[in-house]
């Protein structure tokens, strides 16, 4: 005899059909049983329905048939549904993602990346000043050294700055700085007898060192400066911050096109995974941006935004936008984009070390910040030649953010209409800039990468260029 008990779901129109044949009239050999799982939702609402349904029957038929059967097959029924429930999930997460990110083709490309000049040492920051000729650029060596360059000819016209003696006598040989060293340069755009660096020091200028357990200092100085030859002199400290570790330094600077403050990007000076939550401490300047008023007789600072893992290249667009290019932990990089400093209270928020771009790394802190977040508008995750955003600098003829992974990716995201962002671009130009640097833009607009021929190359290697890049839009 065959009893067949049927349960079904009004709302998932799942069933759950359980076949077993009366055990009195069975051989040895006939005593399988078979359980057929068929199912969509409600896993809770079937189990129940099913037991209720197979103890009426049994009940009903008078049939004996030992509990042990009866908690076998519910244990069998349940793995059965949940087996189906992860695939389901699985193939659903699988059909989203493909959705959400379409293979596309680029609807523009680098259609040239001309080498403009060569032979020095790796070039990590650039600058343009207002007061100097269209095709004059100044870069920053890490090594030490400032270089203006003509871009016509490609030639160093002279070296404005050297601090490769007191880099050397800081940190030993300048093979060994990681991301110390010469960190960035800005021009004050109406001042042209002012220039400020930033670099890394053992002390500060008043001969203090640095609290216990700490490596250095990345300092900000303010030059004076030749405006015929552009010869820096007299450099007065103005701001002095320890690091804990030789990584993580930031160090970037700029000065903002609306306020006329300089700011400084600084990161959070390590070890990995800021355990000491430094970047989310409104009393340290690690993991910070920084505003500098130094249009005033005593200069002052102020903090406009926290939570950066390491900002190591940021630019601005001409309404004052700023752009961050973030390295990442373990998982992705990250491309944010705010309005640093428009409020004189508020400070904006990336989240590091409570998150690591979109994802979340603390998720008890997270609920209690996450409305002040300010999320990334780009991500990408980690792979072979996609490990560490360096940042870089907005296309304003083409509307295009281009920048650039440290392994010679370079991408190309553009703002719809909505706000949001979507990618237009990404070559691999490893070929001809294996490890690229920085970026740059001429008062002209010219878009330029600092790269070099080697990874992570030391003092006198010659292996750092500059170069101009060309866009345009992919024929269709």
């Amino acid at each position: 005899m065959m009893a067949l008990a049927t349960s079904r779901h009004p709302k998932t129109n799942a069933a759950l059909t359980i076949l077993f044949k009366n055990r009195n009239n069975l051989s040895s050999q006939e005593k399988e049983r078979k359980i057929t799982c068929v199912t969509r939702e409600g896993t809770t609402s079937i189990i129940e329905n099913l037991a209720n349904k197979i103890f009426w029957k049994l009940g009903k038929m008078g049939t004996l048939i030992p509990v042990f059967l009866v908690v076998v097959a519910a244990l069998l029924a349940v793995a059965c549904l949940l087996l189906l429930f992860v695939v389901s999930k699985k193939r659903n997460q699988e059909a989203m993602t493909t959705a959400a990110k379409p293979k596309q083709k680029n609807q523009y490309e680098v259609v040239g990346l001309e080498e403009v000049a060569s032979g020095f040492d790796p070039v990590i920051a650039f600058a343009a000043s207002k007061h100097a000729p269209a095709h004059h650029v100044f870069l920053a060596e890490q090594t030490g050294r400032l270089l203006q360059i003509d871009t016509k000819t490609g030639g160093i016209l002279s070296v404005p700055l050297n601090v490769r003696k007191e880099l050397r006598n800081s940190f030993g040989k300048l093979d060994g700085l990681k991301e110390r060293g010469l960190l960035g340069i800005a021009f004050h755009p109406r001042d042209k007898r002012r220039a400020f660096v930033t670099l890394s020091a053992k002390r500060t200028a008043d001969g203090s060192s640095p609290p216990s357990g700490f490596d250095g200092y990345t300092v900000v100085r303010e030059y004076k400066v030749d405006p015929n030859t552009f010869k820096f002199r007299d450099g007065k400290e103005l701001l002095a911050i320890a690091q804990r570790q030789s990584i993580h330094h930031g160090g970037d600077l700029h000065f903002h096109p609306k306020t006329g403050e300089l700011y400084l990007a600084t990161g959070d000076s390590g070890p990995q995974k800021d355990p000491d939550n430094v970047a989310q401490n409104d009393e340290s300047l690690l993991g910070k941006v920084i505003a500098l008023d130094v249009n005033d007789r005593v200069p002052s600072a102020r903090v406009v935004a926290k939570g950066l893992r390491n900002p190591w290249r940021f630019s601005f667009d001409k309404n004052g936008r700023m752009f961050i290019g973030a390295t990442g932990l373990m998982k992705m990089e990250s491309v944010y984009a705010a309005n640093v400093g428009a409020s004189q209270t508020e400070i904006v928020n990336f989240g590091w070390n409570v998150v690591e771009g979109t994802l979340v790394r603390n998720k008890r802190v997270s609920r209690a910040i996450e409305t002040d977040i300010t999320f990334p508008i780009f991500t990408y995750k980690h792979g072979k030649q996609s490990r560490a955003v360096i940042g870089g600098a907005l296309d304003e003829s083409s509307g295009i953010y281009v920048f650039a992974d440290l392994h010679g990716i370079l991408w190309g995201i553009k703002e719809r209409g909505d706000g949001s962002w979507e990618q237009v671009m990404r070559d691999d130009v490893s070929q001809v800039a294996p490890s690229i640097y920085s970026f740059g833009r001429g008062t002209d607009g010219t878009l330029y990468i600092l790269s070099s021929s080697a990874f992570a190359p030391g003092v006198g290697s010659k292996s750092g260029s500059l170069k101009r890049v060309t866009l345009q839009r992919t024929p269709t």
